[in-house]
């Protein structure tokens, strides 16, 4: 494996935690929205 394609890799697991970290953020404040 060269480098370049860890790099790769790593800039793919990054953008599924982004994502996935974003999906959570948005079901929080629609939770929230309907509770108030």
């Amino acid at each position: 494996m060269r480098s370049g394609d860890i790099i790769h890799v790593q800039i793919h697991q990054t953008a599924n935690f982004n994502s996935t970290l974003r999906r959570a953020q948005n079901k929080e404040r629609q939770r929230r929205l309907k509770v108030s």
